[in-house]
């Protein structure tokens, strides 16, 4: 897998988990909070594919920060480390050459 499509792919979850989060009413937020966590967790198992890609590597990392925050029901803290992962990935977008 190229560091393109790892980016692409590590974007669709974190967007997903975004609109999971946001859709979110107040008496369903456990569900999405918990749905969305498990979403995030399994794009953290690409973090050892992320190599030296340093914003890659952020953007993970803001992403088991969000997971934290879900654990105890703070949707808008992690609405916040997500919309900062989705800023890394555009730094990776932006420093890798096209098809990388």
């Amino acid at each position: 897998m190229t560091v393109r499509e790892l980016t692409d792919l590590v974007d669709q979850e974190i967007q997903k988990a975004l609109h999971e989060t946001k859709t979110a009413s107040p008496e369903d937020a456990e569900v999405h909070a918990r749905s969305a966590r498990d979403r995030l967790h399994d794009v953290l198992a690409f973090g050892v594919r992320a190599g030296d890609q340093l914003p890659l590597r952020q953007a993970l990392a803001c992403a088991g920060a969000a997971c934290e925050h879900l654990e105890f029901g703070e949707l808008l803290e992690a609405r916040t480390l997500l919309t900062a992962a989705i800023s890394q990935l555009a730094l990776v977008r932006s420093a890798s050459p096209q098809g990388a």
